[in-house]
């Protein structure tokens, strides 16, 4: 069980990193107040490309499944890091040699030693691998740029964030020479 709620946390976590990442760019164009500096046809032109970034961020979703018993299984042995494998060994069937005694001898104490393995063994935490699937770190960049958007805003992000969506209010005029 902990080592199938590892993978979908993985899972999870690669798949809404896109989708993170557009949603962050996104607060950090309006919370600077581009759209506030844009007419209302560029707003509109706006929100539909990062609307179809989103969707495309969306299809990370398209080849998730649940994991296999075989992955669960090679996961909760600590993908090799257990010596000996003490899950897979537990599953096993002995294959021949089930009349001979010296066999099943044999056979009964590679078993007690995987469980006794098994019993000592703690699954592996979550590795999502950001870094790898993000080599450029544009998740970081994403959110200083949201965090120091937000900032400049201050009280106003509500309305800043709205603008993008307003398509009839023409820019409003900026101070005289």
């Amino acid at each position: 069980r902990r080592a199938e709620q590892a993978i979908l946390a993985e899972k999870a976590w690669r798949a809404l990193l896109p989708l993170l990442i557009v949603c962050a760019l996104f607060l950090a164009v309006s919370w600077s107040g581009l759209w506030l500096r844009v007419e209302p046809l560029w707003r509109m032109v706006g929100v539909a490309v990062f609307a179809a970034a989103a969707l495309a961020a969306l299809s990370a979703w398209r080849g998730w499944r649940r994991p296999s018993r075989d992955e669960l299984i090679t996961r909760a042995d600590g993908d090799g890091a257990i010596a000996h494998h003490p899950i897979a060994a537990t599953t096993d069937a002995l294959a021949t040699g089930q009349q001979d005694e010296a066999t099943r001898a044999l056979w009964d104490l590679h078993q007690r030693r995987a469980a006794a393995a098994l019993a000592k063994a703690k699954p592996a935490a979550p590795r999502p691998d950001l870094a790898g699937r993000d080599p450029w770190a544009l998740r970081t960049v994403a959110i200083l740029g949201a965090v120091a958007a937000a900032t400049v805003a201050g009280p106003e992000w509500r309305g800043r964030i709205t603008t993008a969506f307003d398509w009839t209010t023409p820019v409003a005029p900026g101070p005289v020479a």
